[in-house]
């Protein structure tokens, strides 16, 4: 199953899981840090009373029962959402990182269904423009729909889950099963990545034919986000409807440019097939480079290596490469963890030293949880003009200046990243929103999600909103109605078609 954590994927030389992940994770895991899968559970309407005596309602009922199977996401599957928490606490104690890649994925679907609407979410509030002061541009707040944020989450977690098999095989001092490994997820990862993408994008090609993305309201939607930089760094474009092979040769013409593995922009601009899938060549990308540097490092003693993992980490964060620094980050991880849990591989990052007097580790608590406070307000940085929105002109001022004025805002999104992972991975009370039914639930279809909310915007959203503007009014609050009544369906069929390809579609 694709899916935006590899916390559910095996690795070794020789054995391939056939679970797939998304760029934001791991190709390769260990079956020790494995949640386990439960099967989907069988519905009980074979029970109803009219099945039960009529063959011909008992075919309809199985008819109903199957299309019902196809629909339901697993979440809403009674017996799944019962024995969820008790099947992490008994098998594995760090799913709380599935759970956080779950809710990351959500936000970032919030991101692009609100601000393509609401443009003006993108500055800080206060700067000194009158309709800049708005509740949600508030910091902590803004990190609700801050979804540049959560993809320097994802960054971290990747490199976590890829860096933690080869660490483990490091530290037992098995050369050959980390050259095998390495291998392994060299030669896999591109797959991984890319052929999930190539599917998403060609069902979006396939769908432009059917014409699901003629719609005016495309036109409003361009704009806001043209208003976003004034300048058109963003556009969530969609493709022009052409001719049927002329449309092909577009598609194929396309996705050469975007598999193009010697261009190292953080960002493809005017993608038409899906500009939010910039991430994956650029998660490729770092994925190598970490395979490189596990592999280079692999002779040096313990030390040696943390330190130079450490100096190449801070080359990376002021020269601009922000995207690397975040797999090495999830690396250094990995090695931490290691060294202070001495072999303990269920829990990251180490467990609180618990020896000592009380007060010691309430304190050591309280300035963990300081530290996600300020994780959480480096999250709420705005994308757009931070140097004149008061509590980040300072930290803007702070930003080397290898980093283009259009890409400076991923400097804190990147340290706060790093806040956010490291302090959750120490406080318990933290970690319990992301072990819920509900985290665990998105984080099993994150990828799905994340390839597909975008398209389901801009065909199912454009075409309901001006409907419910046609009878609610698109002035003021009016405005806001129909958005709200629209903001209804749209998350439905997000999580729909989420579901039917993990369950159904990558299962296969």
């Amino acid at each position: 199953m694709y899916r935006f954590s590899d916390l559910h994927a095996t690795s070794s030389s020789t054995t391939y899981s056939t679970q797939t992940s998304f760029a934001m994770v791991s190709a390769d895991q260990d079956e020790e840090t494995c949640a386990l899968q439960e099967a989907p559970p069988d519905f009980q309407w074979h029970n109803f009373p009219l099945a039960r005596h009529s063959p011909k309602y008992s075919r309809i009922v199985e008819a109903i029962e199957f299309v019902a199977s196809l629909l339901t996401p697993r979440y809403f599957w009674k017996e799944k959402e019962e024995d969820s928490e008790k099947e992490l606490k008994a098998s594995n104690r760090i799913a709380y990182l599935h759970g956080i890649r779950g809710v990351a994925s959500l936000i970032v679907a919030i991101d692009h269904l609100v601000v393509m609407f609401h443009p003006s979410l993108f500055f800080g509030y206060g700067q000194g423009i009158a309709r800049q002061r708005w509740f949600f541009q508030l910091p902590f707040i803004r990190v609700l729909y801050s979804g540049s944020a959560m993809v320097a989450v994802f960054f971290v977690l990747s490199g976590y889950v890829l860096s933690y098999r080869p660490v483990k095989l490091l530290r037992q001092g098995d050369f050959e099963g980390l050259q095998k490994s390495l291998s392994s997820s060299i030669f896999n990862r591109g797959f991984r990545l890319f052929l999930p993408t190539l599917a998403a994008t060609f069902l979006m090609m396939v769908g432009t034919q059917l014409g699901f993305y003629n719609s005016k309201i495309r036109e409003h939607a361009l704009q806001a986000m043209l208003n976003r930089t004034q300048s058109g760094y963003l556009t969530f474009a969609t493709p022009a409807q052409l001719p049927v092979l002329q449309q092909i040769w577009d598609w194929v013409s396309e996705m050469s440019s975007f598999l193009d593995p010697w261009t190292w922009t953080t960002f493809i601009k005017d993608f038409p097939y899906g500009t939010h899938l910039w991430a994956i060549p650029v998660e490729f990308r770092s994925s190598m480079v970490l395979f490189l540097t596990i592999g280079g490092t692999s002779a040096l003693r313990l030390y040696p290596r943390m330190y130079f993992i450490l100096s190449l980490i801070c080359y990376c964060l002021f020269s601009g490469r922000w995207d690397i620094f975040l797999y090495l980050v999830g690396f250094l991880m990995v090695e931490i963890q290691a060294e202070f849990n001495s072999g303990n591989e269920q829990d990251i990052l180490g467990a609180y030293h618990r020896s000592g007097k009380r007060w010691k580790q309430n304190l050591v608590k309280l300035c963990w949880i300081f530290t996600f406070a300020v994780g959480m307000y480096l999250a709420s940085q705005p994308e757009i003009d931070a140097a004149r929105t008061p509590g980040f002109q300072n930290l803007r001022k702070l930003v080397p200046h290898s980093y283009p004025e259009y890409d400076a805002f991923r400097f804190w999104y990147a340290i706060g990243a790093i806040l956010l992972v490291g302090s959750i991975s120490k406080v318990e009370v933290l970690q319990r929103p992301f072990t819920t039914a509900f985290a665990q639930y998105f984080g099993d279809v994150s990828f799905s999600l994340y390839l597909f909310h975008n398209p389901v915007m801009n065909s199912l959203g454009y075409w309901i909103l001006p409907k419910m503007w046609d009878v609610t009014g698109s002035e003021g609050l009016q405005y806001e109605l129909g958005y709200f009544l629209e903001s209804y369906a749209v998350p439905s069929g997000h999580v729909l078609m989420s579901g039917l390809w993990s369950e159904h579609i990558a299962m296969s």
